[in-house]
């Protein structure tokens, strides 16, 4: 929606001036924040194919939802970013090689939910490594390892 100065009407005294502004600002704040929600798919029809292609493109305040599926990768988060799958039964991060699923360096205020994350290779390897980060795990299920 576009507003026009011109369109407006006059405002009466200072005062209403203030206030007009002031919830100007309050409509328009939420969308101007610019918060995505980036879609990944295996299965196509997302606006990505991997979860790190999402997570490349997403900024704080941004959610990467992940479709039904198993994505082979290892995936890093960001900060203010929230991880959410389609359900801890049907979306799975998983990786065979040495690397976790999930990790997170000097990352602050991120979230995962709604997912599995799992390591299926045979070295000693840590589904989730976080290190100097803040993360926020919801109903998901962690696994892996020999």
């Amino acid at each position: 929606m576009t507003i026009w100065a011109n369109s407006l009407p006059p405002l009466a005294n200072l005062r209403g001036r203030i206030l007009g502004a002031l919830l100007l600002c309050g409509v328009a704040a939420p969308t101007l924040s610019g918060a995505a929600t980036w879609t990944v798919s295996a299965a196509g029809g997302g606006d990505f194919a991997t979860v790190n292609e999402a997570m490349t493109a997403s900024s704080a305040g941004d959610t990467v939802w992940i479709d039904v599926g198993i994505y082979r990768e290892s995936v890093g988060l960001r900060t203010g970013v929230t991880l959410l799958g389609a359900g801890m039964r049907d979306t799975r991060i998983e990786v065979d090689f040495t690397g976790n699923p999930v990790y997170a360096v000097a990352v602050d205020s991120a979230r995962v939910k709604d997912l599995t994350l799992a390591y299926i290779g045979n070295e000693e390897i840590a589904t989730v490594y976080i290190s100097g980060s803040s993360v926020t795990f919801e109903d998901c299920h962690l696994t892996g390892g020999p």
